[in-house]
């Protein structure tokens, strides 16, 4: 199982996009194989442009790496539901970021 270290890795990256974002689905992986989630294989990455996208509003870093760090202290504290509950807020989030910001590329009345 992957040390309390190993998960904060990507936490460490104070304010860094490029380097969150390298790391970030080693993190999910970590997770996943943490719950022994048997689709860890089946899952595709993010591409590496929807990771930059998302995370391009000022706040969206800070809020994945408060998010990360919940998930984090959910496992460290062995409280699953906790950390099932922040990995859902924390997608939910990055799936809305993601599509509101397409949205508003789109829209030519901008």
């Amino acid at each position: 199982m992957p040390s309390e270290r190993d998960l904060a890795e990507p936490l460490a990256q104070n304010g860094d996009i490029a380097l969150f974002s390298r790391t970030d689905d080693t993190f999910h992986h970590r997770i996943a194989s943490i719950a022994q989630d048997p689709l860890t294989h089946v899952v595709p990455e993010l591409p590496e442009d929807q990771r930059r996208m998302s995370l391009s509003p000022p706040e969206a870093l800070s809020r994945a790496m408060a998010a990360h760090r919940q998930m984090v202290e959910s496992i460290r504290d062995r409280d699953a539901d906790r950390a099932e509950a922040a990995m859902r807020a924390h997608l939910t989030v990055v799936v809305q970021t993601y599509s509101d910001i397409r949205e508003e590329a789109a829209d030519p009345a901008d």
